[in-house]
């Protein structure tokens, strides 16, 4: 086990890209810009920025390419960002990434985003200091599909405690990742490994139901906030397991991610969670999704980092 600061790029800010549930914002008369980053610090700053759809356009988002995307910080200018286009080998959209800006726990940051035809779109957030993790306990086997003699099982058990700070507020996002290494052979026996993935979870619980966790929507990890453990020890215990092809795939180590995330990254995973719980029910109660973008809809939002990584069980 080894514990080490980790920005999953391919998770997170580029996964704006294809990790992320699309936010589906609905408005009837006019297109809205949408304003979608995670930050954290010492990595690149990522902005996703897409229209949504009109009415005269039947619904349909369309990725702005022609924005002006500016950082400043106690209201000097810092950066502006540059587009990086659209990847089609990785269906990942055009995005807007700093060249030298990496940002910094504490400092506030602003963005402004400019679209031709549109007024500007601001948001300002910041990197909340990490609660690092304390000890880590894991344990995991894996067994085949009783229902599908291809495919093996990965079961784990796992345990994150942390010490949460007192008399300050923290909000948390626990993740937990599978690698899986695609590889095929060859004619001559070599083995080629293609690029790493992380596999989603087949299946997802708490260890206690009373536990403070709210499972997220992607099914990958849980939400919480300190509101009934401010400043004591907290143990979040999770199990669940993972679906995978050996014929196909090498399974990698597995990964414990906390999140220290600001309250706006709370509250838009949160309320988002609570839209998708609501599923097709036409009775149920609408819900806004929270957002801190002015003039706009999205998320701007600041996290720092803690993983441990561990090698499965044989």
């Amino acid at each position: 086990m080894r514990n080490y600061s980790l920005f999953f790029v391919l998770c997170t800010s580029v996964c704006l890209v294809s990790c992320e549930k699309e936010i589906e914002y609905n408005f009837n008369k006019k297109e809205k810009i949408v304003v979608f980053s995670q930050f954290t610090d010492n990595n690149a700053l990522d902005v996703l920025v897409y229209k949504t759809g009109s009415y005269e356009t039947n619904g349909t988002n369309e990725f702005v390419t022609d924005a002006t995307v500016m950082v400043f910080s106690k209201g000097e200018f810092l950066e502006a960002l540059d587009l990086i286009p659209a990847n089609d080998a990785s269906n990942a959209p055009p995005f807007y990434r700093s060249k030298e800006l990496k940002p910094e726990i504490g400092k506030v940051y602003v963005i402004k985003v400019s679209v031709p035809g549109f007024d500007p779109v601001t948001a300002e957030n910041s990197i909340p200091v990490a609660v690092p993790i304390q000890s880590v306990q894991f344990n995991s086997n894996q067994n085949e599909d009783p229902e599908n003699d291809k495919e093996t099982v990965l079961d784990f058990n796992v345990s994150v405690t942390i010490q949460d700070p007192q008399e300050v507020r923290n909000y948390y996002h626990l993740i937990f990742y599978q690698k899986l290494i695609p590889y095929t052979i060859t004619s001559t026996g070599d083995t080629i490994r293609g690029e790493m993935s992380y596999a989603k979870p087949q299946t997802l619980f708490p260890s206690d139901p009373n536990l403070p966790l709210i499972k997220n929507f992607d099914n990958r990890g849980f939400l919480a906030e300190d509101r009934t453990f401010n400043g004591q020890r907290m143990v979040f215990g999770a199990h669940g397991s993972y679906l995978y092809d050996p014929g196909k795939f090498i399974a990698g180590d597995f990964l414990v991610e906390l999140r220290t995330v600001s309250e706006a990254y709370f509250y838009h995973y949160s309320t988002l969670t609570l839209q998708d719980g609501m599923g097709n029910n036409p009775f149920a109660e609408g819900v806004v999704i929270y957002d801190n973008i002015e003039n706009g809809v999205g998320i701007f939002a600041g996290y720092s980092s803690s993983v441990n990584t561990f090698h499965l069980n044989n």
